[in-house]
């Protein structure tokens, strides 16, 4: 081969060279461009819902809501021992076939029998 060939694919080569450079600093562009844009449109949008009156940031209380019957709860709520958490109308164990009750009402009787014991009286004898 003769210098001017060799010089000729040198050439060729540092072309291909900047031709791929080109190439892959034009994706960066794009790439960049694409982050640009998406953030602009996340911005337009949050401008939008501030402009209409929306926010992300408003959190709802959660309402206390009668365990029974489900209606809410406003000022007065009784928690029970069940768990539940009930309205004035069904606050009552009975009201509410709390589980509890039939155990309330086996410890009142035990309770009962423990202070009051039987008496063992013996007749009396007529005369």
């Amino acid at each position: 081969m003769n210098k001017e060939n060799i010089m000729e694919t040198m050439d060729v080569d540092k072309t291909n060279e900047k031709q791929s450079n080109d190439k892959s600093s034009i994706e960066d562009e794009l790439d960049v461009a694409l982050v640009e844009r998406n953030i602009l449109l996340e911005m337009m949008k949050k401008r939008e819902d501030l402009m209409v009156g929306k926010t992300d940031n408003k959190v709802k209380k959660k309402t206390i809501r009668c365990s029974f019957c489900n209606k809410k709860c406003n000022m007065i709520n009784i928690t029970c021992k069940c768990g539940g958490v009930f309205c004035q109308l069904h606050m009552s164990l009975s009201s509410h076939k709390c589980p509890k009750l039939i155990n309330k009402k086996e410890e009142v009787k035990d309770t009962i029998a423990s202070q009051n014991p039987k008496m063992n009286t013996s007749k009396m004898e007529k005369i």
